[in-house]
């Protein structure tokens, strides 16, 4: 029987997950993939699984971003979810704001979450808990009023992949 290898990033609080949904994660050298799903077969009929995989939407803007400007825009292919106060991302800056500037996350144009940049190059993140599914549209937009000295500003989002 083939070595099975099951890469795994996160293990958070224990989630049940059948055998076709593991299949896909699973690594088979041999490329026998009826052993493989016996064998997850068998695992998921004892235990359950929590597996967590992060999903990561990264932008970088150099200069000072344009007022309302949309800086990027994604077509979500997965279906995600953001956590509540978008927990896990980070936005920095190479030159610091001036004021606060507040950065809108959108969901198909509605904004859930929020992207504060301070005096310190970092950005401050709140937010609901949003899930996305296949063909949502994610997308960051500068602040209406462009701040006088922020620039080089990059944000990662990060959401977990809903199995």
């Amino acid at each position: 029987m083939a070595t099975v290898r099951v890469p795994i990033t996160r293990l958070p609080a224990a989630t049940a997950l059948d055998e076709d949904s593991l299949l896909p994660m699973v690594q088979d050298p041999d490329g026998d993939a009826q052993t493989v799903k016996a064998t997850l077969a068998q695992v998921s009929s004892l235990i359950s699984i929590g597996i967590s995989l992060a999903a990561r939407y990264a932008m970088f803007a150099s200069g000072k971003p344009g007022a309302a400007e949309t800086l990027v825009q994604y077509i979500i292919k997965d279906s995600i979810t953001f956590p509540s106060g978008l927990s896990g991302s980070r936005g920095e800056s190479t030159i610091a704001s001036t004021g606060a500037p507040v950065f809108s996350i959108q969901k198909n144009g509605v904004e859930f979450g929020t992207a504060t940049f301070t005096a310190s190059n970092l950005a401050v993140f709140a937010g609901v808990s949003t899930d996305f599914e296949d063909g949502d549209i994610l997308s960051i937009v500068a602040p209406v009023l462009q701040d006088a000295t922020l620039s080089g500003v990059s944000i990662t989002l990060e959401a977990s992949r809903n199995l």
